[in-house]
């Protein structure tokens, strides 16, 4: 599930969520998870708030004890052990949003299970 946030102005945010899974007949669930991960992104008072920033901030928090029942070691930003993949730049801040979306899908989601990035 990938989403973006592709407008912030008078108007208001525009919400673009895409479900990359295949699921079936779970659709409205799909697409609750992924405006709710979105959402997150538009907590401050006319202001958006990045990847980097949500990570950050959760690497700060009480949830962040968690990042280890669901990142491995090499795939949490924040662990000295963390490797970077070919696809994970500083630029796109994909690493920071695989960390603050796999511990948000754990812990404020609609779906079912666990969502683990190994």
């Amino acid at each position: 599930m990938r989403g973006t946030v592709t407008q912030i102005d008078r108007s208001g945010p525009i919400l673009n969520v895409t479900n990359t899974s295949r699921a079936t007949g779970q659709q409205t669930l799909f697409d609750a998870d992924g405006a709710i991960s979105e959402l997150f992104h538009l907590a401050g008072q006319n202001k958006w708030y990045s990847d980097k920033e949500l990570a950050t901030a959760l690497s700060q928090s009480s949830y962040a004890g968690q990042a280890a029942s669901f990142i491995s070691p090499e795939r949490n930003i924040f662990d000295p052990r963390y490797v970077p993949r070919a696809d994970e730049t500083e630029e796109n801040q994909i690493a920071y949003s695989n960390y603050f979306h796999t511990i948000q899908q754990n812990v404020c989601h609609v779906l079912p299970g666990n969502h683990l990035l190994r």
